[in-house]
């Protein structure tokens, strides 16, 4: 019911406010309202007051609260009470502050509005835009790499920025408990914020030694190069009769013709022009994100397994920009080298741009007979996704195959567009370990 609704949360409210009520007083105020008429505001305020004000301070402090949480009501209407909670009346002034209010423009945008209307999403890319202008010798000085990202957002000047905000509260119309509620909570969002500054620090610190501490053994190493060539077989693999079948080329008249002769003149026999044999060309797209580089010794031997037994393969890194990679396995580079070479890059990954930018500068490698592997988290640092570019390689190509290195329980969280990636390829699989690739390796059936 509404009122069981209504109720519920104006005592929440009151706990808010630091107004406590024991369960007790709970249930003879529920039953109370009972006995007089709902609809008549002056006697549902005379009711409460009774049970929660113990004097006069009290009284007028709790006028003030019962009329914030009860204006949205409309007690006009006998036959149905309308209830919104209270936070609608809050964020009604927000919108029209929000509206009109002349935000300071930070680094990385108008910082206090996201404060204000906590847009966690805006929040959560401001803190990784900042922490990704940090070496790896700053963020390991946990201290000084906060500092760094505090100075970088701006934060320092907040309290000023919500001095004036809370007189614009004021100007249009808030009372003064309205604007300590809606002031408190920038205020715990900026607390809040701040907590996850500290937070992501820690994961990128930890994130930046295991990529150096980690390093892959030979007998990973024999494992990933089986796969790979397991891989090439399926891709280099005899058709199938039905596809040979429906693809074994236009009649050969004059052959057929002549063949008949020894049939007495009946093309018992029909010979065909043999079909030159149409080689696969396979691409792979690598995102050599941050967040991807915890995972890049797998996945960049299994790169570089690949390229050291398939030779029409092109290779190609992503972040933002788009660098061909192809030329590096000419060189016969150790992994090691190969490693460091293609590993020193980092920053946060657009999705969006890197699958333009490929189309443009290399979309002519794309053909019916091109396999594209997208390996990646699909995490496109809150930017909205733009499909537009993947369409087009997706219609060009034979198959588009993703290979993600995330769990797939993380698939979808946060800044994660994978979700709304896999709509546009034929194949996806998780590749976070070696036992992934191989369980790829067997499941992948190529076009």
């Amino acid at each position: 019911m509404w009122l069981d609704k209504l109720f519920k949360d104006f005592f929440l409210f009151l706990k808010e406010q630091k107004i406590l009520l024991n369960t007790n007083d709970k249930i003879l105020i529920l039953k109370a309202i009972t006995y007089i008429d709902i609809l008549d505001k002056e006697q549902l305020y005379s009711l409460l007051s009774s049970f929660i004000a113990k004097n006069k301070a009290e009284l007028d402090s709790f006028r003030n609260l019962f009329d914030i949480f009860f204006k949205n009501i409309d007690f006009k209407k006998k036959d149905k009470i309308e209830y919104n909670d209270v936070n609608s009346s809050n964020s009604n002034i927000l919108e029209s502050v929000v509206s009109s209010y002349k935000f300071n423009k930070y680094n990385y945008g108008t910082t206090l509005k996201y404060f204000i209307l906590n847009d966690k999403n805006r929040l959560d890319r401001l803190i990784r835009l900042a922490i990704s202008n940090l070496d790896s010798i700053r963020i390991n000085n946990q201290g000084n790499a906060f500092n760094q990202v505090k100075n970088s957002l701006n934060i320092g000047n907040l309290e000023d920025d919500i001095k004036i905000f809370k007189d614009e509260l004021q100007q249009k119309g808030a009372s003064t408990i309205e604007i300590n509620l809606i002031v408190d909570k920038i205020i715990n969002n900026l607390k809040n914020f701040k907590k996850k500054i500290r937070v992501e620090l820690k994961k990128e610190s930890s994130i930046k030694k295991s990529i150096s501490e980690i390093e892959i053994s030979n007998s990973e190493i024999n494992i990933l190069e089986d796969i790979s060539k397991k891989i090439i077989n399926k891709l280099n693999k005899k058709k199938s009769k039905k596809y040979k079948k429906a693809n074994r080329g236009i009649l050969d008249i004059r052959k057929t013709v002549h063949k008949s002769v020894s049939y007495n003149q009946m093309p018992l026999k029909r010979i065909y022009k043999k079909q030159k044999k149409k080689k696969r060309n396979l691409i792979v797209f690598t995102d050599m994100s941050d967040s991807v580089k915890k995972y890049s010794q797998i996945i960049l031997y299994f790169i570089y397994s690949l390229n050291k037994f398939f030779k029409t393969i092109k290779t190609f890194t992503f972040i933002a920009d788009v660098e061909e990679i192809t030329s590096v396995f000419k060189e016969n580079l150790s992994f090691n080298d190969f490693f460091d070479r293609i590993n020193s890059k980092g920053g946060n990954s657009d999705y969006n741009s890197s699958f333009e930018i490929f189309l443009k500068k290399h979309g002519d490698n794309l053909n019916k007979n091109t396999i594209f592997i997208i390996i990646g988290d699909a995490r496109n640092n809150y930017i909205e996704p733009d499909l537009r570019s993947l369409i087009l390689i997706q219609k060009k190509v034979k198959e588009v195959i993703w290979l993600n290195p995330e769990s797939k329980f993380l698939w979808g969280t946060s800044d994660s567009n994978i979700n709304v990636y896999r709509k546009l390829i034929n194949e996806i699989y998780q590749v976070k370990t070696i036992k992934d690739i191989e369980k790829f390796s067997t499941e992948v059936i190529f076009k």
